[in-house]
């Protein structure tokens, strides 16, 4: 992919989320919308998501701090809100539901209704289960839904309007209008983890500085205590005093305070080249 050519490094990680989220997040969206993807697919393209957000490519890995279902989440629930291709991947086929229902005399579902029946085999999503074509897959996300838990017809409701037609409402958007945004972020928020740490996004400081205090909440600053448990550093010592041990907390409060009167480190060493150092490399 043309992505993994870039120098990720040179690159913050406000600016690898954005590219994450909006160029590699697109590609493949027109088959996305037809065909529904082989999971093999989907975990090899969000693999390469995570190793291009981490600095990597696919010739060189980065240690990845965070599990990166936690990082597709969306904000509200402890992620960063990059969304998962496979929510994408069938709120795209989904959007087709949505077509068959309200405009069913279009040229396209008239054949469609010749095939597989007046609804389309939408009322029998096993019927269509083992039928080649783009279409059965799309009646099939039904089934696939169904083993992720999430409600999807429940969703759609029929209402009828003065000339006595039928037509349907969608109640995930308040609009009534069935959007694929709405779609792939139900279907996120039910097979995404949740975690704790709930950050607030700041729109007016940069991405990176609001991805470094999302990282402070969760704990996974690369301070020597956390390289010292993952196997990286033989010691959790402070690199200035050598004396205590430099977790992710200690290093960043009692550093704020420190600077504050003085720029001195715990036990008296000069500490803000210190500081700016270990703040570049987060």
């Amino acid at each position: 992919m043309r992505l993994t050519r870039w120098k990720a490094s040179t690159l913050s990680f406000g600016g690898r989320l954005n590219l994450c989220k909006s160029v590699l997040s697109s590609l493949g969206s027109f088959y996305f919308s037809i065909y529904k993807a082989p999971m093999k697919v989907i975990k090899t393209v969000e693999q390469i998501h995570m190793k291009f957000f981490w600095g990597g490519s696919m010739e060189t890995r980065k240690m990845a701090w965070i599990a990166w279902d936690k990082i597709l989440a969306a904000k509200d629930r402890g992620g960063l809100g990059i969304g998962s291709l496979k929510a994408q991947n069938i709120a795209l086929l989904g959007k087709w539901w949505w077509r068959l229902k309200n405009f069913p005399d279009s040229n396209w579902a008239v054949v469609i209704k010749s095939i597989h029946g007046p609804d389309g085999g939408l009322s029998r999503p096993t019927a269509t289960k083992r039928r080649n074509g783009c279409w059965g897959t799309i009646v099939n996300i039904q089934n696939s839904l169904d083993k992720d838990q999430v409600s999807f017809l429940n969703h759609f409701q029929q209402v009828s309007n003065v000339d006595d037609s039928q037509k349907w409402t969608w109640s995930l958007d308040p609009s009534g209008l069935f959007t694929v945004s709405s779609l792939r972020s139900h279907i996120n928020n039910i097979i995404l983890p949740y975690s704790d740490g709930n950050w607030t996004w700041n729109p007016l400081v940069p991405g990176k500085i609001n991805i470094l205090a999302w990282r402070a909440g969760k704990g996974k600053l690369p301070s020597m205590d956390n390289l010292f448990k993952f196997g990286i550093s033989s010691t959790n010592l402070c690199k200035m005093c050598n004396v205590a041990p430099e977790s992710w907390i200690i290093f960043l409060w009692v550093a704020q305070s420190q600077v504050k009167y003085g720029y001195k480190c715990v036990n008296g060493g000069d500490y803000w080249i210190a500081l700016i150092a270990h703040v570049e490399t987060c």
